[in-house]
C-alpha cells in the first residue's frame, strides 16, 4: 500500500532532520577526516555564494 510506505518515508525523515544529540563545536576537519553530526548543522556549515553568470550563454545549452 502507499500510504504505509508514504508515512515510514515521512518519519525517516523526520528523524533524520531532529539532531539527537547536543554536538560542541568540533575542531575544524581536514580532508579525508570522517565527521559525524546532524543534518541541520552540516548544512548550516555549507556557504552559500551568490550566482555568477559570466559567461553564460543561454542558446549553447
Amino acid at each position: 500500500m502507499r500510504i504505509p510506505r508514504t508515512a515510514a518515508a515521512a518519519t525517516v525523515l523526520v528523524a533524520l532532520l531532529i539532531p539527537t544529540t547536543a554536538h560542541a563545536a568540533a575542531p575544524a576537519a581536514v580532508p579525508g577526516d570522517t565527521v559525524t553530526l546532524p543534518v541541520q548543522a552540516a548544512l548550516a556549515q555549507l556557504e552559500v555564494l551568490n550566482e555568477e553568470g559570466t559567461g553564460y550563454e543561454r542558446t549553447k545549452l
